[in-house]
């Protein structure tokens, strides 16, 4: 029974991907949620149209680049004292 809700919520998540990249492009999912294993990922990793990478870092790595960088994407989004 686990299992069937894993792999429902997988799908529920492939389709949210899917509204969100309507014609397809890079994925990179962080956080616990990798740990899950294929029962969630798979309908993701299914999908021709996503390209799926890994992540380069973890969450320090990624608060680092944004100490250290002021040229992200992310930088409006920074308070800086």
């Amino acid at each position: 029974m686990a299992a069937d809700i894993v792999r429902r919520a997988g799908a529920a998540l492939a389709d949210t991907v899917r509204a969100a990249l309507p014609r397809g492009g890079p994925l990179v999912v962080v956080g616990g949620l990798l740990n899950l294993g294929d029962l969630l990922w798979k309908p993701l990793r299914d999908n021709p149209t996503i390209e799926w990478h890994e992540p380069l870092g973890d969450a320090m790595d990624g608060a680092r680049l944004l100490l250290d960088s002021t040229s992200t994407v992310h930088e409006p989004a920074v308070r800086r004292a």
